[in-house]
């Protein structure tokens, strides 16, 4: 929803539990909170669900930096060569062309947000994933391919 500031320019507000919803990895859960064209273009920002044993492979973003804040469960970061867990309540920034990589490591569902500094990143999720559809149960999730790994070249993310 757009709220309309006396600037002339718009605010947005997305309630909880609102967003485009799609099913991905391992049956990771992403919401996408604010996108490229939400934003104007600076900001993208996901709401992100990470089932455990799931993360990708250690890569790098060419188009966006890429943050995260840690809401809820443990999470293995790896970066800058070094390897390390964050806890609730971490913030971790990695600036484009930094490879890094995370796992879910604990028995439990991570929550976090996921930031892409300039937005575009967050329609890589929405291509790949399936719809949440209320009532309609969960698929299973998407591997690794090759189809996956294309769509990442795509968005200027490659595996290191």
């Amino acid at each position: 929803m757009s709220l309309h500031l006396q600037s002339g320019k718009q605010a947005q507000y997305v309630p909880a539990g609102e967003g485009p919803s799609v099913w991905t990895f391992l049956g990771d859960r992403y919401t996408v909170k604010a996108s490229k064209e939400s934003t104007g273009g600076p900001l993208g920002l996901l709401e992100a669900l990470v089932e455990p044993g799931s993360g990708p492979p250690l890569h790098i973003h060419r188009n966006e930096d890429e943050a995260f804040y840690l809401l809820e469960g443990e999470l293995e970061l790896q970066a800058n060569g070094d390897t390390f867990i964050a806890q609730p309540g971490s913030f971790i920034y990695i600036p484009r062309g930094a490879p890094h990589a995370f796992k879910n490591v604990s028995e439990s569902t991570v929550k976090m947000l996921g930031f892409f500094l300039p937005g575009g990143f967050e329609q890589f999720f929405l291509d790949i994933g399936h719809p949440v559809v209320p009532g309609e149960p969960q698929p299973p999730g998407i591997e690794y391919t090759d189809d996956i790994m294309r769509k990442f070249a795509e968005y200027g993310m490659e595996e290191v």
